[in-house]
């Protein structure tokens, strides 16, 4: 037998659960799934361990850094912040993306050494 990991990554509103309830909730979800008769008869005999929630070397696990500070000069507008996304657990494709997440008015600026960083206020 072989063992195969697989990564699911999932966005959500941290001020109405976590990331281990909604691992929980996930895996309710998936032994329901495998439970259907036939479902992985063309795979033959397969065994799904649970969903755990991990935790993230490099943020709290929301993916996302913020207010970041970055080691160049960015002229923040008053109310804005730098935001990026994590690199460890990649949750996001870019800061852009990670910025619009949790701010408004994201858009990317362009700092002191030419580098571009998202930018957004904080909800």
């Amino acid at each position: 037998m072989a063992t195969a990991r697989f990564t699911l990554a999932a966005t959500f509103e941290s001020g109405m659960t976590t990331p281990e309830a909604l691992a929980e909730t996930l895996d309710s979800l998936l032994q329901t799934a495998l439970s259907t008769p036939g479902v992985l008869d063309e795979h033959g005999e397969v065994s799904v361990d649970a969903i755990i929630a991990e935790d993230c070397e490099g943020c709290d696990g929301s993916g996302i850094r913020a207010p970041a500070h970055p080691s160049c000069y960015v002229p923040l507008p008053h109310g804005f912040s730098v935001i990026e996304r994590c690199d460890s657990c990649e949750v996001y494709p870019d800061d852009l993306a990670a910025a619009r997440a949790i701010a408004d008015d994201c858009r990317w600026l362009r700092c002191a050494d030419g580098g571009s960083h998202a930018i957004g206020r904080l909800r």
